[in-house]
């Protein structure tokens, strides 16, 4: 039997069962990635059954999804509108975008510890803290590529209830470790390694 025989065999018997649903895409709409239904097209967003026109107020822009806005740097949303802010508030803005970039850019920074090579965003991953004591915790870290980072490295609490602590670790090709991770204490004994 021929390979197209089969097929038609095949499509013959799963016809009933594997329906292709049509699907009506509204204007300014696309199929979605499953083909399954739609999504509206950037700058546009839902309505109902369509994709209506995202009304973008002054001093902002198209967010990144394409499906609403954002207010432009410098700029606070204040209810549908976007009001300059004052200086004091510019510049704490300033700071925390300049945190997030730091913290960014430290996350995919790589280093070699014993010839292996790490992120920060792995130790993120991977490890947590298990606190045993009042001012220490170990860091226990999934796969056997972390047990250095769990040989050299503990969490240190300065205080007994302290929920943040540093990480110490011994030798100096751990310091972007030190440097930039610290944990926080999501219960009693455990605690996440934000990096």
């Amino acid at each position: 039997m021929s390979m197209f025989k089969i097929i038609l065999v095949l499509l013959t018997f799963l016809s009933p069962i594997v329906s292709f649903a049509q699907v009506t895409i509204p204007e300014n709409a696309k199929l979605n990635v499953y083909g399954n239904g739609w999504v509206c097209s950037s700058g546009y967003q839902q309505s109902g059954n369509g994709c209506i026109r995202v009304a973008i107020p002054e001093n902002a822009k198209l967010n990144v999804y394409g499906n609403g806005w954002v207010c432009s740097s410098g700029h606070k949303q204040v209810g549908n509108a976007c009001q300059k802010m004052t200086l004091e508030e510019a510049e704490k803005q300033r700071i925390q975008l300049q945190i997030l970039a730091t913290r960014a850019r430290a996350a995919s920074r790589e280093f070699y510890v014993d010839g292996e090579k790490f992120t920060l965003s792995e130790i993120s991953r991977k490890c947590e803290v298990y606190r045993y004591s009042d001012n220490y915790g170990d860091v226990e870290c999934s796969g056997s590529k972390f047990r250095v980072i769990e040989r050299k490295c503990e969490a240190y609490f300065s205080e007994k209830y302290q929920k943040i602590g540093e990480l110490e670790c011994r030798g100096s090709e751990l310091r972007p470790i030190e440097r930039y991770c610290e944990t926080t204490m999501y219960s009693d004994y455990y605690g996440d390694i934000d990096c």
